[in-house]
C-alpha cells in the first residue's frame, strides 16, 4: 500500500531581504510513499499565481497524475488552488494592516490510479509585513538656549509631553507591526547628554559648566529615529549655552590676622587675595574697603592685597579692623576681614588723672543718688575710648564706671565728721591711676525759693525784635548763702527757643523770631518759669505764664472786610478807595481772586483803587476780591482783606406809559370812582425804576394814585361848571437826578339834567294848538353855547301828538309848548343816535364825536306829521 504524505507548511518572509520573494522548503518524510514540496516565489503586495506550489509525489512512480484538494475554510480567504498542478494563486492584495497575519487550512491530493490513494495535510500560510515606509520626524530642527548652571536629569526634547521636555517632537512610520516599532539614537555622542531609546527623550547627563580655556558654547545634536532596517533622516538640535554667574568670588583666606610691632614702617604687604572662577559673566570686578580707618591702608583693587600706608603706631590705635568686598560682574560679593594688632613699647604708662587731688562740697541735707561732681582721666593713646572707674567701698557714696561721676548712696546729715576722703581710681585695661577725693559738707539747704504774686499773661506782637523784654519774674528764698541764691529757668513750653530769661534777674527776652504763619492770628505759649536755688539738694518752683504772640496783621481793624461805592458812568482811573494798610513799614498792594479780573486796578504803592474797565449795573452790580498788602521790610508779612465794590445804577431812562386815551365820564359818577388807570413802565433797575404820579392840575375834583398811576374823582362833579378837563400827567422815577415824562388827557364830562315828572291837565274841551302850560328842565352848570331838547311820551296809544318844539338859548332855562311834539318814531332816533354819541366818546374820540352830533341835529329837525292833544305827559331833556 502506498501513502501519499503532506507535511505542515508556512511561508516565511526572508528577515532583511530586500527582495520580494519568500520561499518554503519542505523535507519528505523517510517513511512515507509521497512527501509534498512548497516552493515558489512571492512579489509584494500581490505574489503572482503558483507563488506556492503543492506536490505530491509517488516515490515510486513520478509520472502518476495528481488531483489537489482544499479541506473547509472558513471566513475570509483570499486564496485559490489549482486542482491540477497544486500551485496556490492570490485572489487579492495582502494587506498586512487590515488583513489576518496567517491562515491555516488542510491540503488533500490523490492519484488517478485505482483504486486511488490519497493524503492530507495541515498547512499554515503567514503573511509577513514588508518593510515599506521610513520612519519621519518633525520638526527636522529646533534651537535651544541652556544656561551653563542647567541642572542635571534637564529634559529637553522628547516625543512625551508629560516629562516636561524643553521641546515636544513626532516621530512616526507608517509601516504596522515589527516594521513599525520605533528606536531612538544619538548620532556623534556627547557625553552631556543621552537619549531614551524607547521615547527619544534628550536629557542633561553631565554639567555644562564653560569655565574653562576652550568651552565652546554652542552645540549640534542629531537625533535618528530607526524602524528594524532603515533610520529617519536627522532632527538637529542646535543647543546655545550661556555665560552664568555661578561662582562667587572667593578671598584666600576668609580672616586674616597680622600683628605689627610699635613703629613698623610703612609697606608692609597683607596677601589679602580675591579670586573668581567665573570666565566673562561673572568675572572678577575688584575690591574694595567696606570698612576701613582712612589713610592707613592702601588697597589694590584688582587683587585685594592690602599694603601698610603709616607706621603702626601704638599711641593712635592699638590695632586696625579691615573688611574688604570682592565683588565680580554679575554682582556676587564676598568679604573677608583683616586684624591688624599693634605691640606696645615697652614701659609705656599713658592713663592719668586730669588733677592730682579733687574736692567736692556737699550739703547735709543732700538726697541719694545726688551727683555731687565727676573725676576724669587722661589717655595719651586715641583708641583707649573705654576707661573704668572704681571708687573706695563706703557706705555714703559711689560712682559710675564709666563717667566718673559720684553720686550719694544715703544721707550724711547725721555724719560725724565735716570731710570724707576717698582713693579713685581709674584703668583702660592695660593701665591705671589713682586719685584722693575729698567731700566737705555743709549745713543744709531747708527752703524752696518762692514766686512774688505778678501778672502771668503778656501780649506780644510778633514783630518784637530779638532781645525785647515782655516779663519779669521774681523768687524770693528764706535760706542764707549759696542755699538762698536764685537762678531762673525756662523749663517747659518755649517751642523753638522763643524765649529766655536771664538766670540772675529774671527778666524774660524774646530770643527768636515769632513770626506767625500766614493763616495763624495768634499763638499762645505756655511758658514754664521755674526758680532754684543753689543749695544742695537744690530747691525749686515753677509757675506757668502765657504769652499770647499775636499777628501784626495789616488789615487787623477790617476783620468784616472793605466795602467801596461806584457810579456805573463812572469814567476810566476815577477814583473807587484807598486802602491803607497799618504796617509801620511801606506795603505793596495787589488783588487776587477777583470776581471779574481787570475791572478795577490798586497802586501797588499807595493802595488806590480805581476803575479799569466800562461799568454797567445791569451786567455786574457786584464785585469782589481779595486785597493783599506785603509788608516790604523783613521779616515779611502778607496781610489780606475782603474788598467789595457796589456798582450804583445810573438813571438813564425816563418812565413811559401805555395806552393813553381820553375818557368821557357822567356828571353823576360816584366819588372814589377811578376814571383810568395808568399803565407805565421804567427800563432802569431798584429805585431809578421806581415811578411816581402826579397831576398839573385836577379842577378840584381829580385825584391820583402816586404809587400806581390811577386817576380817580376826589368829590362830586356837580361842583364845577366844566364839561372839559383838560389835564397834564406827570410821571416821574425816582432816580437821582429824577426823569420823567408828561401826558396830556382830556376828560370829557356828560352832564344829565335834573329829572321831573309833571302832570299836566287840560279840559277836554281844549282846541288843537292851544298851549296850556309850559314844562321846564334845569342843566347845571350849562354854559350859553349849548341847547336842551324836549321831547313828550305818549302814555296812551290814541293819542297822537303833534310835533312842536321850542328851543331857546336860555343859560339854564329852556320852554316848549306841550302840542309840539315829536312822533314815537323820532324819539325813538333820538335815544338810539344818543347812545352811539356816547358809544363813540369813549371808543373814537371827539372827532367821531362831532360827526355824530351834526347827524343828530339833521334828524331832530325832521318832523314827522300828526295832531296835538292833551293828555298827561311825563317829559325829559336831552342834551
Amino acid at each position: 500500500m502506498y501513502y501519499l504524505i503532506l507535511l505542515s507548511n508556512t511561508l516565511h518572509r526572508k528577515s532583511g531581504s530586500t527582495s520580494n520573494f519568500y520561499i518554503t522548503k519542505l523535507q519528505c518524510s523517510s517513511t512515507g510513499d509521497y512527501c509534498i514540496t512548497v516552493v515558489g516565489v512571492a512579489p509584494s503586495p500581490r505574489p503572482p499565481d503558483g507563488f506556492i506550489t503543492v506536490r505530491c509525489i509517488n516515490r515510486f512512480n513520478s509520472s502518476v497524475g495528481m488531483t489537489y484538494t482544499i479541506g473547509q475554510v472558513n471566513g475570509y480567504f483570499p486564496y485559490v488552488l489549482n486542482s491540477t498542478t497544486g500551485s496556490f494563486s492570490v485572489t487579492q492584495d495582502l494587506v498586512y494592516a487590515t488583513q489576518p497575519h496567517s491562515y491555516s487550512f488542510s491540503v488533500g491530493c490523490y492519484d488517478n490510479l485505482s483504486p486511488n490513494l490519497s493524503s492530507n495535510a495541515s498547512v499554515t500560510i503567514s503573511v509577513i509585513e514588508v518593510d515599506k515606509y521610513k520612519p519621519v520626524i518633525t520638526p527636522s530642527y529646533v534651537f535651544l538656549t541652556l544656561n551653563e548652571t542647567t541642572p542635571l536629569g534637564t529634559v529637553l526634547a522628547s516625543t512625551r509631553g508629560d516629562v516636561g521636555a524643553f521641546r515636544v517632537y513626532n516621530a512616526t512610520d507608517m509601516d504596522v507591526g515589527p516594521q513599525g516599532v520605533l528606536y531612538y539614537i544619538l548620532l556623534y555622542s556627547d557625553p552631556r547628554f543621552s537619549v531614551d531609546g524607547t521615547f527619544g527623550t534628550l536629557t542633561v547627563q553631565m554639567s555644562l559648566n564653560l569655565d574653562y580655556i576652550g568651552a565652546t558654547t554652542f552645540i549640534n545634536l542629531i537625533i535618528n529615529a530607526c524602524d528594524p532596517h532603515v533610520c529617519s533622516s536627522d532632527f538637529n538640535i542646535y543647543i546655545t549655552i550661556l555665560r552664568q554667574n555661578d561662582h562667587y568670588p572667593m578671598f584666600s583666606q576668609k580672616v586674616y590676622s597680622v600683628t605689627y610691632n610699635d613703629g613698623t614702617p610703612p609697606g608692609q604687604v597683607i596677601p589679602s587675595i580675591c579670586t573668581d572662577q567665573d570666565i566673562g559673566v561673572g568675572a572678577l570686578q575688584g575690591v574694595v574697603f567696606l570698612n576701613t580707618t582712612p589713610g592707613v591702608f592702601l588697597l589694590n583693587p584688582s587683587t585685594g592685597v592690602l599694603t601698610t600706608n603709616i607706621s603702626m603706631d601704638y599711641r593712635r590705635a592699638r590695632g586696625y579692623t579691615v573688611v574688604l568686598l570682592c565683588s565680580d560682574t554679575g554682582g556676587l560679593t564676598n568679604t573677608s576681614t583683616v586684624y591688624v594688632t599693634i605691640t606696645p613699647p615697652p614701659n609705656y604708662t599713658p592713663l592719668a588723672f586730669s588733677s592730682d587731688s579733687y574736692v567736692f562740697n556737699v550739703s547735709r541735707t543732700t538726697p541719694p543718688l545726688y551727683t555731687i561732681g565727676q573725676i576724669m582721666a587722661t589717655v595719651e593713646i586715641i583708641w583707649s575710648t573705654t576707661l573704668t572707674y572704681s571708687l573706695q567701698s563706703n557706705p555714703y557714696f559711689m560712682i559710675d564706671s564709666l563717667n566718673g561721676k559720684i553720686q550719694t548712696i544715703s544721707s550724711v546729715f547725721d555724719y560725724p565728721y565735716s570731710e570724707i576722703v576717698l582713693n579713685a581710681t581709674v584703668t583702660d585695661g592695660l593701665f591705671n591711676d589713682t586719685v584722693a577725693v575729698h567731700i566737705v559738707l555743709t549745713p543744709g539747704n531747708l527752703n524752696s525759693p518762692v514766686f512774688t504774686p505778678g501778672e502771668r499773661s503778656f501780649d506780644i506782637n510778633e514783630l518784637s525784635p530779638i532781645g525785647t523784654s515782655v516779663a519779669t519774674f521774681q523768687c524770693t528764698d528764706a535760706d542764707n548763702g549759696t542755699n538762698g541764691q536764685i537762678s531762673y529757668s525756662i523749663t517747659g513750653g518755649n517751642i523753638d527757643g522763643a524765649f529766655q530769661i536771664n538766670q540772675l534777674t529774671g527778666v524774660v527776652q524774646v530770643a527768636n523770631l515769632l513770626i506767625l504763619p500766614q493763616n495763624l492770628a495768634s499763638s499762645l505759649y505756655q511758658i514754664t518759669i521755674q526758680c532754684s536755688d543753689h543749695g544742695v539738694p537744690i530747691q525749686s518752683n515753677v509757675t506757668l505764664a502765657f504769652f499770647n504772640v499775636y499777628q501784626d496783621n495789616a488789615f487787623r481793624n477790617f476783620t468784616s472786610g472793605f466795602i467801596a461805592y461806584v457810579n456805573e458812568n463812572a469814567n476810566i482811573n476815577d477814583t473807587v478807595i484807598t486802602i491803607n494798610a497799618s504796617f509801620q513799614y511801606p506795603s505793596t498792594y495787589s488783588f487776587i481772586n477777583e470776581s471779574v479780573p481787570n475791572v478795577f486796578t490798586i497802586d501797588a504803592n499807595t493802595g488806590v483803587v480805581r476803575v479799569a474797565a466800562h461799568l454797567d449795573h445791569d451786567t455786574v452790580s457786584i464785585y469782589t476780591m481779595i486785597v493783599v498788602a506785603i509788608r516790604s521790610m523783613y521779616p515779611a508779612r502778607k496781610s489780606s482783606a475782603l474788598l467789595t465794590i457796589y456798582v450804583r445804577a445810573v438813571n438813564k431812562y425816563r418812565p413811559q406809559c401805555m395806552s393813553i386815551f381820553n375818557p368821557t365820564i357822567l356828571n353823576t359818577t360816584a366819588v372814589g370812582s377811578t376814571v383810568m388807570q395808568l399803565s407805565c413802565f421804567d427800563a432802569d433797575p431798584g429805585i431809578n425804576g421806581a415811578i411816581v404820579y402826579s397831576l398839573s392840575m385836577n379842577y378840584g375834583v381829580l385825584g391820583i394814585n402816586n404809587d400806581n398811576g390811577a386817576i380817580y374823582i376826589s368829590s362830586r362833579l356837580d361842583s364845577i361848571s366844566h364839561s372839559v378837563l383838560n389835564l397834564t400827567v406827570l410821571v416821574s422815577d425816582r432816580g437821582s437826578p429824577p426823569l420823567s415824562n408828561s401826558y396830556p388827557i382830556i376828560i370829557f364830562i356828560t352832564y344829565i339834567p335834573s329829572v321831573f315828572s309833571n302832570v299836566l291837565n287840560h279840559s277836554d274841551s281844549t282846541q288843537t294848538g292851544i298851549t296850556f302850560s309850559t314844562a321846564t328842565a334845569t342843566y347845571p352848570n350849562l354854559v350859553t353855547t349849548e341847547h336842551l331838547t324836549y321831547s313828550i311820551t305818549s302814555k296812551s296809544p290814541s293819542l297822537i301828538p303833534t310835533p312842536s318844539l321850542t328851543l331857546t338859548s336860555l343859560p339854564s332855562l329852556a320852554t316848549s309848548s306841550l302840542p309840539t311834539s315829536t312822533t314815537q318814531a323820532q324819539q325813538t332816533m333820538i335815544y338810539i343816535v344818543a347812545g352811539i354819541i356816547a358809544a363813540a366818546v369813549l371808543v373814537v374820540g371827539v372827532p367821531i364825536l362831532i360827526m355824530l352830533i351834526l347827524i343828530w341835529r339833521r334828524v331832530k329837525t325832521h318832523k314827522a306829521p300828526g295832531a296835538a292833544t292833551s293828555i298827561p305827559v311825563h317829559t325829559s331833556a336831552h342834551r
